[in-house]
């Protein structure tokens, strides 16, 4: 199994000179913290799964994931070496990624805060994502993105349980817990009140 990072980069210019190669601040406080959307544009090489999926599935699929991790929804997913009908042999298709997650800062980086973050625990199984989303079959794919996918990335892997095809697999399911930033919504703005009257005499 393989992935190429194409790259990784921080979001805006000024931004990206400023932040890229500093170290940031771990994910681990449950409070409400500051951070910055980092860019991810990586290249995962999927390697001899056993069974085909078309490029529809793993576009959802992997969708699920970014979901699950706090992606922020502007996510680009496509997909090389799968098949869009028939049911071609396509074993070691290969999704391309480009995508945004939340990265803390610390409180000397503060001013380059774009985004509220709280750390928040996920959990990627079957069935948690709509019937386009992981299902039963899918440990083998799951166990390859958490080997090659998640470590590049700014998340804490808690629990993996992926003995694909073990009885107790087979019988309790998969599961990977990951402790990640999630992106607070932004505050509604106050709306304006009108201004009072001057009282007349």
């Amino acid at each position: 199994m393989n992935l190429g990072i194409v790259r990784s980069l921080c979001a805006g210019t000024i931004l990206g000179f400023a932040l890229c190669g500093v170290t940031f601040a771990a994910p681990i406080a449950a409070q409400p913290q500051l951070a910055t959307w980092m860019e991810h544009i990586m290249l995962v090489k999927l390697q001899n799964l056993p069974k085909n999926y078309s490029c529809y599935d793993l576009w959802y699929k992997f969708r699920d994931v970014l979901q699950k991790i706090g992606a922020r929804p502007d996510w680009k997913i496509t997909t090389h070496g799968c098949f869009f009908s028939g049911d071609a042999p396509a074993r070691s298709p290969q999704v391309e990624l480009r995508f945004y997650l939340p990265q803390a800062l610390s409180p000397a980086q503060a001013r380059w805060a774009d985004v509220k973050a709280v750390s928040r625990t996920m959990s990627l199984r079957a069935g948690d994502g709509g019937s386009h989303g992981l299902d039963n079959s899918d440990c083998e794919l799951l166990k390859q993105i958490n080997d090659e996918l998640l470590p590049a990335l700014p998340v804490h892997v808690l629990d993996a349980r992926l003995d694909c095809g073990s009885p107790a697999q087979r019988h309790h399911g998969y599961l990977v817990s990951v402790q990640a930033l999630s992106a607070l919504p932004p505050k509604p703005a106050t709306p304006a009140q009108p201004a009072k009257a001057a009282a007349t005499h």
